[in-house]
């Protein structure tokens, strides 16, 4: 799916009252959690890849349903994921989120200096112009 990899997480918790699930990644440290409403949109972005925390840019969703917009600047798609999952977006894939209901989920902070941006907010229709 267009540079894009959904993975169930493994389940950690030795008992039913308390579910724990493991989200590691060797070489990010920082991490963000985000509460989104139902019908809120978020992202609509691209990275380049030069921070590691967007090189694949992370999102484990541990509550909720999320539609993922995706765009290669040739194919767009739409997909939905239910928690609990994680969802990789490769660089240079224009994606924005749309929560279906309310949701949590948490994302790998930036790791680059402010000067030294990975982030590039840009409509789909811009990003369809741009050349790698």
């Amino acid at each position: 799916m267009l540079g894009i990899t959904i993975k169930q997480p493994e389940k950690e918790s030795r008992d039913d009252k308390n579910i724990v699930y493991g989200w590691y990644d060797k070489e990010i440290k920082g991490t963000r959690i985000f509460y989104r409403k139902a019908g809120e949109v978020a992202g609509r972005e691209y990275h380049m890849g030069s921070d590691p925390s967007k090189n694949p840019e992370k999102f484990f969703i541990v509550s909720g349903e999320i539609e993922f917009e995706v765009f290669d600047g040739k194919y767009d798609e739409k997909f939905r994921v239910k928690a609990p999952a994680e969802v990789d977006i490769a660089p240079r894939i224009w994606h924005a989120t749309t929560a279906i209901s309310d949701v949590c989920y948490i994302k790998h902070a930036p790791l680059v200096e402010p000067d030294k941006k990975d982030t590039f907010i840009v409509s789909k229709e811009d990003f369809a112009k741009i050349r790698f």
